[in-house]
């Protein structure tokens, strides 16, 4: 025991480093120090560099792919940014205007039919399918991108722009028909 408390007391420094303390943690590691104190001859030296040899290569394994977690969880995220910024499906400007379109949908296009003071106009709209007129009021009148209401309706860009040019095409010759 003197001599334990010789040694610790001498080699103070060498206690101090982390790897140390976190090896003499282990009571199995402390008993092989002991005992290479008490007794220094080859074969408990070699035990002990053998102990700690594997100790340190534990150590090192579990730095190691500590940091490769690391890097990967950098690049990962890394990616997933990129992936978003270059698949966003609209913009806040527009999620904000969506979610006040689908509310005011109904309202809007009862006003918007009821707003019309030319006779012929009015006629003309009433022949047109709801959805036409829901796309005519969403296009002119909340102004938004076919892709916009698209998205509002939940259809395709192709199906907008087709029906928003029948229900013009049907405007049109109604009103050709009135002159």
């Amino acid at each position: 025991m003197f001599l334990r408390t010789t040694f610790l007391n001498t080699k103070y420094f060498f206690l101090t480093l982390y790897l140390i303390q976190s090896f003499l943690k282990d009571p199995k590691h402390l008993y092989y120090l002991e005992k290479t104190i008490t007794n220094p001859n080859l074969e408990n030296r070699k035990v002990l560099d053998i102990v700690f040899k594997e100790f340190y290569l534990k150590i090192r394994l579990s730095s190691y792919i500590s940091k490769i977690i690391y890097s990967y969880s950098i690049n990962f995220d890394k990616k997933l940014r990129a992936s978003r910024s270059r698949y966003q499906l609209a913009d806040e400007k527009f999620l904000t205007s969506v979610a006040t379109s689908e509310n005011m949908i109904e309202k809007v296009v009862l006003h918007f039919k009821d707003s019309v003071d030319d006779l012929n106009l009015y006629t003309a709209l009433q022949s047109l399918t709801e959805r036409q007129v829901t796309i005519i009021e969403l296009a002119y009148i909340c102004r938004l991108t076919d892709r916009q209401i698209a998205i509002t309706l939940g259809v395709t860009r192709q199906a907008v722009t087709k029906s928003r040019n029948k229900a013009l095409e049907s405007i049109r010759s109604a009103l050709k028909g009135v002159e």
